[in-house]
């Protein structure tokens, strides 16, 4: 039953993320600004050098992966509980540390660098952290 209620949180903050990351993406595609109700520049963070991770937009990046992370909780709720071999609760701990530690690193990048902030970039980050507490807490269940 624990199981199941951090797969749908995991699910919750994997939609949250998505949503969030395709605002930034279709904002960039367009070329229209984002309003960013805080009162920061939201395009100076999303438009910055640190934008682009190996010649990767970081959102396109994220929606990759909050997608990957929407669909195998949906994976373990539907009750299948291995990928590939390998149990899903492993599965989903492993791809989630990489990103959670990202994400601390844009927003100190936000806090320290840019001293900017972006409302969106940060509901996304907020996203990436959650789903990996949950499976660290998810460890000791």
């Amino acid at each position: 039953m624990i199981f199941k209620t951090m797969l749908w949180i995991i699910f919750a903050a994997a939609l949250i993320g998505l949503s969030f990351s395709i605002i930034i993406l279709r904002s960039k595609a367009t070329a229209k600004p984002l309003v960013c109700v805080i009162g920061d520049d939201c395009d100076k963070v999303v438009r910055s050098a640190y934008s682009t991770t190996f010649g990767i937009p970081n959102e396109v990046a994220g929606s990759l992966y909050f997608a990957l992370m929407a669909f195998l909780s949906a994976w373990g709720i539907l009750g299948l509980e291995s990928v590939f071999g390998f149990a899903l609760a492993k599965v989903l701990l492993a791809l989630s540390i990489l990103p959670a530690c990202f994400s601390l690193y844009l927003l100190g990048i936000q806090m320290f660098v840019l001293k900017e902030w972006c409302e969106y970039c940060i509901v996304v980050g907020i996203a990436s952290i959650s789903i990996a507490l949950t499976n660290l807490l998810g460890i000791f269940r």
